[in-house]
């Protein structure tokens, strides 16, 4: 490359570098918010699919921890 052609890097000539670096950052940039916004859809969907595979009687299950919704409450009328 000659000095010229340094001194006016986005001429004709170079037009299509150019365009190919901002497709591909404009590429990576809506890949990213791709990823970044159904990422978690998945992820929940994924969780929806494994607990409706479950059987009936794992739902109707009771609480494993019935009293700790309760305890939070205990304790906070304890210190006033």
């Amino acid at each position: 490359m000659s000095n010229s052609d340094m001194d006016r890097p986005y001429d004709t000539k170079h037009k299509d570098i150019v365009f190919g670096d901002i497709l591909m950052h404009l590429g990576k940039g809506a890949g990213l918010g791709a990823a970044i916004f159904f990422g978690p859809i998945i992820i929940i969907y994924i969780i929806y699919l494994i607990g409706t595979g479950l059987p009936p009687e794992s739902r109707e299950a009771p609480d494993p921890t019935p009293d700790s919704f309760s305890m939070i409450w205990q304790d906070r009328s304890d210190i006033t």
